[in-house]
């Protein structure tokens, strides 16, 4: 498939949204919690308003944050191996 020049701009830019929210998310000044209403250790966050518990999510190895990294380089790699259509 070969890209048009405006959908290479598109596409560039998306990636470039998505580096940067991943960036924020993976910063070490942000947490990423789970909600579920049962603690199991002392280590979960428990609500005071609505007794909602939050338990910290690792962001680097086993969640669903993971498949950024793969997905920004998947789109890269579409953008190498795709020549703008002239």
């Amino acid at each position: 498939m070969k890209l048009r020049k405006c959908d290479r701009v598109r596409l560039e830019s998306a990636i470039e949204d998505i580096r940067r929210g991943h960036a924020f998310i993976m910063s070490e000044s942000v947490a990423v919690a789970k909600v579920d209403r049962h603690a199991t250790t002392t280590l979960h966050y428990t609500r005071t308003i609505d007794g909602r518990v939050l338990y910290e999510v690792s962001k680097d190895v086993g969640s669903l944050l993971c498949v950024l990294t793969s997905g920004i380089k998947r789109l890269e790699g579409l953008l190498n191996e795709n020549e703008v259509q002239q």
